[in-house]
Parts: structure tokens; sequence; C-alpha cells
């Protein structure tokens, strides 16, 4: 069966150490993304991500840039019951954002996929990367480290986008027929430092790659 996004939820806070994301997926066994920017510092101690009955996530990529950076997690199937996904650190209070995004079909997570990650100073914010099956989905993350910049999803479909805080973020997806294909995510920004990661999807059973 093909994959399909389904829905999600986003939050933003300012000043805090902890940041929830309140979403119940629609079927138990279903996958979940998430990820949780930080606009103004490179790394912070103590980080988990949890769903509210203790659940964790995996921890996949994560990429620094200009003064800010993004972490991402995953569950390839996600238990019943759950209502909400929560991030703790012990570091510093920061501003962050945060989402979650669901996905049904999903046989296989890729979190290290070759070029899943990237940073520069410019206004176009962009990963590609090569699909390892048929119709793989490909989930893109970008935070920027300035606030008041919001993304514009150019390649690939919206699904979660911060625009009120400081700590300004989006997810967005793409797929492809075939293995071997190039799939691309970009979402434009006015010029500022961005950071992003991806995490592939797979409609077959493989290998954590």
């Amino acid at each position: 069966m093909a994959i399909t996004p389904i829905g999600g939820n986003k939050n933003n806070a300012t000043v805090v150490s902890t940041i929830s994301v309140t979403y119940s997926p629609t079927t138990t066994g279903n996958t979940l993304i998430a990820y949780l920017n930080f606009p103004g510092v490179t790394s912070v101690a103590g980080l988990t991500c949890k769903d509210q009955a203790g659940n964790a996530l995996t921890a996949g990529p994560s990429k620094a840039g200009g003064g800010g950076i993004l972490y991402s997690f995953y569950i390839l199937s996600c238990p019943s019951g759950i209502t909400s996904i929560k991030f703790t650190w012990t570091t510093n209070n920061q501003d962050c954002s945060a989402a979650v995004e669901e996905y049904s079909n999903v046989l296989s997570v890729y979190p290290s996929m070759t070029g899943n990650t990237a940073s520069a100073t410019n206004g176009t914010a962009t990963i590609t990367v090569t699909a390892l099956d048929d119709n793989d989905w490909i989930v893109y993350m970008f935070g920027n480290s300035a606030a008041g910049n919001s993304f514009t999803a150019t390649v690939g479909t919206l699904r979660q986008r911060v625009t009120a805080s400081d700590a300004r973020s989006i997810l967005l997806d793409n797929t492809t027929a075939s293995a071997g294909n190039t799939v691309t995510g970009t979402a434009t920004v006015t010029s500022t430092n961005w950071y992003g990661v991806a995490i592939g999807l797979a409609p077959v059973t493989g290998p954590i790659t």
C-alpha cells in the first residue's frame, strides 16, 4: 500500500525547557516524524522526546547552522493512546518550535540517508537525497536563526509551518515513483542562516539506513 500523509500539529514557545505538541494519531501503528527547532543555540543537553505515556521516540538526524539547531525524532509504529509529544532538555531555557506529522503504510524509516542534512546562509533552504526504493517519501524539516523570517514551501508539499515565533520552521515532504531518483525538498526564506534535515520513509521492509 502507498504511504499517505495523515496530519499533524505544531507549537512554539519562548524561554522554556520543555515543549509539547498536542496530537493523537488516527491509527495505532502509523509512523510519526517530529522535530524541535532552536534558533538561538547550537546544542542542548539532556534532550528527550517522548509521548505523554513516557514512550521514547528515536533520535534522527540533527543539524546546526548560524547559531541555531534542528533535532528530529521518529517512531516507526506508534502505540495506542498517544495524545501529545513532549520534548524536554536540561540546559538553559530557550525559544523553540516543534511539529509532528503522521504517515500511514510506512514499513521502514531511513534516518541516515546520504546528504540528508544541510545548512547555509542564503534564501533557499534545500536538501536533495536519492530514493532507496520505489515510492519512497522524504520528509524535510528546516529552521532558521533569524526572528521574523518565515519559510515558504516551493518544492514539495507543506505539512507544518511555524510563523508566529522567533523559532520559524517548516516541515514538508516529497515522493518519487522509482528507486534511484533524486528527491528534493525546498523552502524559500528571506536570506538568513538556515539549517535542516531529511528522513526517508519506505513502503517496503528494509534495514534502517
